[in-house]
């Protein structure tokens, strides 16, 4: 029963990929996109997968899945100043000066930039099958009931940043597992087929696990899930934005802009969006509650999409953060005492 859910599910793909003229597909090779791309292999895609080198985790992985395929695989390896142009397309179009989050829609920018160069004009992804399939660390302990819920909060707002990066650029990207039929078919799949052990872990997107190892791809269906910042190595970037911006400097512009900022990286990418005449100020959004941060407003009451922060049921915030935040503070609290 499971195995053949999935077969539908790769069917269903196939004909979407023909029937919307699909010739290229991000390629991870993680367990999302390589499911995508066992279903549409007989199109004669392409396959791009952006590293920020050769040592990027996704690599090996994506390789064997292309020549395992028989697909054309372009490896895409930005050069700073192609970097610097996702950058900013990513926080015009994120309107966000999150590290995390511009790190990895620049990753997304890079390989459909790719597929624009290479006259790609539809390409596929694996984006839905992590939010259907509850392929989410953060979901694997909760009950069926409260996974339920979730399910049908994410399907009635769920959104991929590939879509308006791809729109920005010129390509059209079908995120191919949240597609209407993909969505319809998936409900007929119990949860125990999405969060199940395998031996003794317990994992998310079983059903596609399964289906991966039973077609002969056993190291994608074992894999790990690995972040698009991880595994495209964009993370080295993160850590660039937050060396190159000195604690004082970051204090500075804080101090200039009239906000907090979590981090040093947050603080390199605000002044990057300034010197390229981005208003980084209005880039926040507006609303009844605002992030305890930088006061942007919350989506959903719990999202700050402009730094990144989560505050979730108890008020405790998480985000990406160094000493920046601590500095500002005690330079509030030096004023105070003057």
């Amino acid at each position: 029963m499971s195995l053949s859910l999935a077969n539908i599910i790769a069917e269903s793909l196939e004909n979407l990929a023909y029937r919307e003229g699909v010739y290229g597909i991000l390629l991870s090779g993680g367990v999302d996109s390589t499911f995508v791309a066992l279903s549409m292999h007989g199109l004669g895609i392409i396959a791009i997968t952006s590293v920020s080198g050769a040592k990027a985790p996704d690599l090996p992985f994506a390789k064997v899945v292309a020549e395992r395929l028989g697909l054309e695989h372009v490896v895409a390896v930005p050069s700073l100043e192609e970097v610097e142009r996702c950058m900013e397309l990513a926080i015009r179009v994120a309107k966000s000066v999150d590290p995390v989050e511009i790190a990895c829609d620049a990753a997304l920018c890079v390989s459909l930039s790719k597929a624009r160069e290479l006259g790609v004009k539809k390409v596929a992804t694996g984006d839905g099958g992590d939010e259907l399939f509850l392929g989410y660390s953060f979901l694997l302990e909760k009950n069926v009931e409260d996974l339920s819920k979730w399910l049908q909060w994410v399907v009635e707002r769920a959104a991929f940043p590939s879509v308006p990066i791809g729109r920005e650029l010129g390509v059209e990207v079908v995120p191919a597992l949240f597609s209407s039929v993909a969505i319809a078919i998936s409900k007929l799949v119990p949860i125990g087929d999405r969060v199940s052990r395998v031996g003794s872990v317990k994992v998310g997107k079983a059903l596609l696990r399964r289906f991966l190892a039973f077609r002969g791809f056993p190291e994608v269906a074992i894999r790990n899930k690995t972040p698009v910042l991880v595994g495209s190595g964009f993370n080295s970037l993160v850590e660039a934005w937050r060396e190159g911006m000195e604690l004082s400097r970051a204090v500075g512009l804080c101090k200039k802009l009239g906000i907090a900022l979590p981090s040093r990286a947050h603080a390199y990418l605000a002044l990057f969006a300034l010197e390229r005449g981005i208003d980084v100020l209005a880039l926040r959004l507006k609303g009844e509650r605002s992030c305890p941060i930088c006061g942007s407003a919350l989506i959903g009451n719990s999202f700050c999409r402009f730094c990144g922060a989560y505050v979730n049921g108890n008020a405790i915030t998480y985000h990406f953060r160094d000493e920046l935040l601590d500095a500002l503070k005690s330079s509030r609290r030096l004023r105070a005492s003057m």
